[in-house]
């Protein structure tokens, strides 16, 4: 039995979250389905075994798993155009200098804050982290965390 195997065996047993329904189903059968072939794809895309990607993410969860494994945290690897792998930082922080926001078509040395948003002079607050995700593009820097991190478009020098 792999860590996902186990992983999902636990999350199908938690009925402080998983719990049963009436017609028998659990809360989260649905995204348990979704869990085991997003972690799969992961794995493939990767290059990664399934077990380094399972501890890689519980590694890096800190609040709940049906908060955590969700679409707007995992984007849809196999269709995402707009993820880029990076073995390491240091080779992400080599290829990208400046970032784009999104909203004010502002160059800035920061992935994820408009330099608006830094200066606090009240042009534009966009920030990678809020809540309306456009325009964004997603790194995974397999040295540190395969969860997609949102940034703003990296522009070339």
């Amino acid at each position: 039995m792999n860590k996902l195997d186990v992983l999902i065996e636990k999350f199908e047993k938690d009925e402080g979250w998983n719990t049963l329904s009436k017609d028998g189903s659990r809360r989260f059968d649905e995204k348990l389905i979704w869990l085991r072939k997003m972690v799969e794809q992961y794995a493939e895309k990767l290059h990664m075994s399934i077990d380094a990607v399972v501890d890689n993410f519980e590694n890096n969860r800190d609040y709940s798993w049906p908060n955590y494994y969700q679409e707007a945290n995992f984007p849809n690897i196999e269709e995402a155009e707009n993820i880029t792998v990076y073995e390491t930082l240091d080779d992400f922080n080599r290829e990208n200098r400046k970032f784009k926001c999104p909203k004010c078509g502002n160059i800035y040395t920061h992935p994820t804050q408009c330099e608006h948003r830094i200066k606090k002079d009240g042009i534009c607050d966009w920030t990678a982290g809020g809540l309306f995700k456009f325009g964004l593009h997603y790194v995974v820097v397999k040295d540190k965390s395969l969860v997609p991190i949102g940034i703003f478009e990296p522009v070339k020098s």
